[in-house]
């Protein structure tokens, strides 16, 4: 009569040929424990770190139009140029005007005889004022010697006058004729002096007026010469910022009219990369924010104990772009967070500056382009991690073989589990698990709950042990050693 033994063991044969039973248990017998590796489940801090698909998207991008009309005489830049302004200064866009590269040059033949005339004719007021300078102050001492010479012909004058009274008076042979030609010559002079007195207050009080109006109408040529200086900068079209040509418009002969368009510049130094936050992450994008600026606030003492503030760049929060096809991510800092929602999809735009070079190769970042980015935003907390290789994956979901080390030999059991945040080879996993419990990582997927399980590499997951502490034992003393 065969054994128990022998019988179970030819029904599992049986059940092996009909459902297919794993022949590694077969060929460790049904009480065989599984040999496994296993690893541990431990609490660790881990960075919550999202990844997106951004976009990237210039900080600028300008039609560049043409401020005066005229007709195209030369075109300096094709689609794709790379353009970059000599000089750069924070006066705004303005002050590109003469230090931008060139697009196109319109025909200044008419402006240049304009500005040929309008330089003549300030030479011309420049040498009226010149002759104002050194004519007035003569004209002015001229002025008082006349006058001077009237007052003292008016004195004789009044002199003979009086004489002439005293000689009338007294009967000494001057006739009415003499008298009256005496008191005309006084009146006469009277008139000279007030005439050269009047002259010389004018030209006195006319003086600075003259000299004024002389200078005003040259600083007004000079203002108008700047008009038309500026005028003609303008026909030559030059682009603001530095980038890239993404279209032409102009030909050469073509007219042009004040306002038209000209090319299209893209700037591509330095560059945003725009991600869609869903509206439940908001929060967590806002307390990263929120602590990047509290961190890039506080000041650092220096060894002389002044404080000097963190650089800009700390001040806002990191992000990892990596491009396909690049060997090298690049590292940029969020700028913004748009808090105007889009109502399809309910996410917020965050806006991600980077620098974007131009190498040998052309820039790294286009506009358009899709890339991936990687930051870390949330609040830091400490997760339950365990390496990838430990989960089991099928239909039904995710869940790990725990190792259940309170029976001999220890058993496999399974646990579901949701996974959270990954990191490098190790994941979150959520679920009924505790810190320090063991996990199958070799040989999980043909375990069920309750299978016996051998770990081959225990000694590489239990603590090392502590080598106990030797005991100094001071010696007694006798009577004899006191003496």
């Amino acid at each position: 009569m065969p054994s128990p033994l022998l019988h179970c063991f030819t029904i599992l044969i049986c059940l092996s040929s009909c459902c297919g039973l794993p022949d590694v248990l077969l060929a460790q017998g049904p009480t065989d424990p599984a040999p496994v590796r296993a690893t541990v489940i431990r609490r660790q801090v881990v960075s919550a770190e999202r990844s997106f698909v951004g976009t990237a998207t210039p900080i600028r991008q300008a039609m560049i139009g043409s401020a005066v009309e005229g007709r195209v005489s030369e075109v300096f830049v094709e689609e794709g140029d790379v353009i970059r302004p000599e000089v750069e200064t924070s006066e705004g866009l303005a002050s590109f005007e003469e230090a931008g590269v060139p697009l196109i040059q319109l025909r200044t033949a008419t402006i240049d005889i304009e500005l040929e005339a309008a330089r003549s004719e300030l030479a011309l007021r420049m040498a009226l004022q010149q002759e104002l300078q050194v004519s007035l102050p003569a004209d002015l001492e001229l002025a008082r010697a006349t006058l001077a010479a009237a007052e003292a012909r008016l004195q004789f004058a009044n002199a003979e006058w009086e004489r002439g009274q005293s000689l009338a008076t007294n009967s000494r042979g001057l006739s009415q004729s003499e008298l009256d030609q005496l008191r005309s010559t006084r009146d006469a002079a009277v008139q000279d002096s007030a005439a050269a007195r009047a002259t010389v207050n004018k030209l006195e009080a006319s003086q600075q007026a003259r000299l004024a109006q002389v200078a005003a109408q040259v600083h007004n040529q000079r203002e108008a010469i700047r008009l038309l200086e500026d005028r003609r900068n303008k026909y030559t079209v030059r682009a603001p910022f530095e980038g890239v040509v993404a279209q032409r418009v102009a030909e050469v002969g073509q007219w042009i009219t004040t306002g038209a368009d000209v090319a299209q510049v893209v700037q591509m130094n330095p560059m945003d990369v725009v991600i869609m936050v869903p509206q439940g992450m908001l929060g967590e994008f806002q307390y990263s924010l929120r602590a990047a600026r509290t961190a890039g606030s506080m000041a650092t003492e220096t060894a002389s104990g002044q404080a000097m503030p963190e650089p800009a760049a700390e001040r806002r929060l990191p992000a990892t772009i990596a491009i396909d096809g690049q060997p090298e991510a690049l590292v940029g800092h969020v700028q913004a967070l748009v808090p105007s929602a889009d109502l399809l999809s309910r996410s917020f735009p965050v806006k991600i500056r980077v620098q974007n070079p131009l190498t040998d190769l052309g820039y790294q970042l286009n506009p358009g382009m899709l890339v991936k980015v990687q930051i870390t935003v949330g609040q830091v907390s400490p997760r339950l991690m365990v390496h990838k290789d430990a989960l089991v994956l099928n239909s039904s979901g995710k869940s790990l073989m725990v190792i259940d080390r309170s029976v001999d030999p220890p058993v496999a059991r399974s646990v579901r589990v949701e996974l959270g945040t990954p990191d490098g080879s190790l994941v979150e996993v959520i679920g009924d698990i505790r810190d320090q419990d063991w996990v199958v990582i070799e040989g999980n997927e043909r375990l069920r709950t309750g299978n016996p399980v051998k770990v081959i590499n225990q000694d590489t997951l239990l603590p090392p042990a502590t080598p106990p502490t030797a005991v100094q034992v001071s010696p007694v003393a006798t009577s004899g050693d006191s003496e």
